[in-house]
């Protein structure tokens, strides 16, 4: 054979063999396109049975969404053992989000033994891999000092990481620390910067910090209406604060006009929620029939409720029922009691 028909014939098998190995990988390419279309859709059976064999064959994001759905049994039977096989490959190649699903496995003891310091160790290495969550979740640990050293500047970097990458209950926090100047220097004004970043974000914690700031006047100029329309969006999200504080507007509190009826709905709200402020301003609106029929017995059931979470100016509030029988008999001993522990609890009058 000619050395030019031994090239063209080794061309040939090459052209072949290339051929083939294209089409063996368009299964499992394929298989493995339908299995995250599948994930991303909720479509969980599915899902698994289109990922395991991607898992088996290495694939790092496949092993974590296979660990994934083992731990959260979805797509198939809860496994602990499992789960933590999967998404310990899925980590073991550094993917990010296995390192930090590893990380809140430990925080919290899901299944496992609670260890804070192979938590951080997870959330350290899914940070250092680019996980913006898991650089939030680390600059809580350092602010609390668990799992790691505290410390309060390396909580604040890794805040400003995550923040910067784009993740808004991090943008929050590091506005919190800004505003009190806790490994950072006290900056009202760099506060509701990261406090804005996250507002807009639709971060209700983000919302009604800014919307405090707005209302206070604090590193920006003092503006009512933007303060209530973000405390409206942080209580319509569930915010119990934000919630508290609109019933506190609609009294009147802030100076403004005042709707009793929309100030009753709110702290209904916050108080179902556990706000012992909330449940003394109740007290206040029943006892006073304002926006509803007076009331003493409810009045004294939402007095009660708050001063047992340790809300002074409600522990006073009993007392004054008690010392003039209202909703209660009278009782100058219990007003007196009451009245002595508003007082421990810094009730000044």
């Amino acid at each position: 054979m000619s050395c030019s028909a031994a090239i063209g014939r080794l061309t040939l098998l090459a052209v072949i063999w290339t051929a083939l190995a294209l089409f063996t990988a368009l299964p499992a390419a394929a298989d493995k396109q339908a299995g995250d279309d599948a994930f991303d859709a909720n479509d969980y059976a599915k899902a698994f049975t289109e990922l395991l064999p991607e898992a088996q064959r290495g694939h790092r994001r496949s092993q974590y969404r296979i660990g994934w759905m083992y731990l959260n049994g979805k797509g198939t039977a809860a496994n602990q053992a499992k789960a933590m096989f999967w998404l310990t490959k899925s980590a073991e190649q550094k993917y990010p989000r296995a390192q930090a699903e590893l990380g809140d496995i430990f925080i919290e003891g899901r299944g496992v033994k609670a260890s804070a310091e192979q938590g951080a160790k997870w959330f350290r290495l899914a940070a250092i891999n680019g996980d913006d969550d898991a650089m939030y979740q680390l600059g809580d640990l350092y602010l609390k000092g668990k799992g790691v050293p505290k410390d309060e500047k390396e909580a604040a970097a890794w805040y400003r990481k995550s923040a910067t990458d784009g993740n808004a209950a991090a943008a929050q926090r590091l506005g919190r620390l800004y505003r009190d100047g806790i490994g950072v220097p006290r900056n009202d004004s760099e506060a509701v910067k990261w406090f804005k970043v996250a507002a807009d974000k639709g971060n209700k914690n983000g919302q009604y910090y800014l919307a405090k700031m707005l209302q206070l006047g604090s590193g920006t100029p003092r503006d009512a209406a933007k303060a209530r329309t973000l405390f409206e969006l942080a209580a319509a999200d569930g915010h119990r604060d934000a919630q508290v504080a609109l019933g506190e507007i609609y009294s009147g509190d802030e100076g403004g006009s005042k709707d009793f009826a929309k100030a009753l709905i709110w702290f209904k709200k916050a108080a179902a929620d556990g706000s012992s402020t909330a449940a003394y301003r109740l007290g206040l609106m029943y006892r006073d029939g304002l926006a509803v029929k007076r009331d003493y017995g409810v009045a004294v059931n939402q007095f009660r409720s708050a001063a047992e979470h340790g809300h002074a100016r409600a522990m006073q509030a009993l007392a004054g029922m008690y010392a003039k029988g209202l909703g209660v008999k009278k009782d100058a001993a219990e007003a007196k009691r009451w009245s002595e522990l508003a007082a421990k609890n810094g009730y000044k009058g």
